[in-house]
């Protein structure tokens, strides 16, 4: 996985903030900001994908998407992850994957936050240097 990530999910959760720190902690920077508004802000859910956010996007290096169990995907969320493919980016997918995303030698499927977690720490111990600079695996 590269230096600089940018997070997906179809909304802000407190396990998307937990992403986003665990992260963080592992060295990574974060390109998105979308997740980082005031808590007021999403008082009324509205969608957070806009033109703005999509030239956001453009200078990302790997996308990471948090798809809880059984939520619906919004169809703009499949337009991130389809960009990422077509741009032959690493997309991490945490939660239960698309069957065709599977098929992707680019996307990399965890079943849940914990796994992902596990992931960032094995890569650490195995390479002994932090996560943000490790290569991903062949």
């Amino acid at each position: 996985m590269s230096g600089v990530v940018f997070l997906e999910a179809p909304c802000r959760t407190q396990e998307l903030l937990t992403l986003k720190w665990l992260l963080r902690g592992s060295g990574y920077q974060i390109g998105s900001t979308w997740h980082d508004a005031s808590p007021a802000a999403f008082l009324t859910p509205q969608p957070h994908w806009t033109r703005a956010r999509m030239e956001e996007m453009t200078p990302f290096d790997t996308l990471v998407v948090l798809r809880r169990d059984n939520e619906e995907i919004p169809a703009e969320l499949g337009l991130a992850v389809g960009f990422a493919a077509a741009r032959k980016l690493e997309v991490i997918w945490i939660g239960m994957p698309l069957e065709p995303l599977c098929e992707f030698r680019k996307v990399h499927c965890f079943p849940n936050l914990e796994g992902f977690e596990k992931y960032l720490l094995l890569e650490k111990s195995t390479r002994g240097e932090s996560p943000a600079h490790a290569r991903p695996a062949a």
